[in-house]
Order: C-alpha cells, then sequence, then structure tokens
C-alpha cells in the first residue's frame, strides 16, 4: 500500500487543513487505499474473509473511542480489556487452525484503538476498518468475537 504514494498524500493533503491529529489522517490515507488494502487480504475466490465483532461490543468500543479527545488512546477497563484480548486470540486461532489467514474487520473508529489494543498479542493479525475495504467485496465471516458486556464491568 506505500507504493501508491499519491493516493497518501491527496488523501493526506484534502484533510491536512482541518486535520492536525497523525492518527486520524493516517486513517484518512488508509481509507484512500482500500482497493489496495482489500486485494492484499482478498482470498483465493476474491472474497475477504475475517473475524467481527460482536455488534454490541463494536458501538460499545466506537462510543468509548467516540468520547475521546484529539490524540488519545482508548483505555479499556482491565475486565473488559482482558475478555476482548481473550476473544480475539481464540478467534485468531481457530481461523488460523483451519488454514486461514486471520484479518479483524471492525467499524471504523474502533480500528485504530483496537489495532493498539491487541498489538502485544496478535500483532501478526491485520485489523481493518469498514472504510478501508473495497464496496465491491463479499465479505464472509469466519468468526464473531462475544463479549457479555454486562459481565465484563467490574464489581
Amino acid at each position: 500500500p506505500i507504493r501508491d504514494l499519491r493516493s497518501i498524500l491527496e488523501a493526506i493533503s484534502d484533510q491536512a487543513a482541518t486535520i492536525k491529529d497523525a492518527d486520524v489522517l493516517t486513517e484518512y490515507a488508509r481509507q484512500a487505499l482500500a482497493r489496495t488494502i482489500t486485494k492484499q487480504y482478498q482470498a483465493p475466490d476474491g472474497s475477504l474473509q475475517v473475524i467481527t465483532l460482536d455488534p454490541r461490543l463494536d458501538r460499545s468500543l466506537a462510543e468509548q473511542a467516540a468520547a475521546l479527545p484529539p490524540g488519545a488512546t482508548l483505555n479499556l477497563d482491565p475486565t473488559l480489556s482482558h475478555k476482548l484480548l481473550t476473544g480475539l486470540k481464540q478467534a485468531a486461532e481457530r481461523v488460523a487452525a483451519r488454514g486461514q489467514q486471520p484479518i479483524v474487520l471492525c467499524s471504523q473508529g474502533v480500528r485504530r484503538h483496537l489495532r493498539r489494543h491487541s498489538d502485544r498479542i496478535l500483532h501478526a493479525v491485520p485489523v481493518l476498518g469498514l472504510n478501508e475495504v473495497d464496496s465491491f467485496v463479499r465479505l464472509q465471516s469466519l468468526d464473531t468475537v462475544r463479549i457479555d458486556l454486562e459481565l465484563a464491568q467490574p464489581s
């Protein structure tokens, strides 16, 4: 993807006048590379086979991320963090055991936070945001990470 420097620079220059947060500018650049990113991870049948987050979990993480000031990192409750990382690791292991590449797909607002949060244990597993996926590709969910959010809250 880094080879398409023109798309990267165009995406950044389109937003740089109003956005100064390097992380947000990076997300715009990644979105501009959607076709390239998608092609990099497509299965032989042309689909994109992914691990998804349960919609309630994704929405909860997105709400927490949206409330953060620019440049801040998502700071999850330790119980939720442990359950999330365990769920991601187990899903990635199940997918890899079937001979497929684990790829996590989540909402765009969650992507960079989830990438940073999971990098220690899933450094080789790509985390993609929905806006980084070519809209013409067929998505196939191989596994879903589910967490009982009520049980994940500390007592």
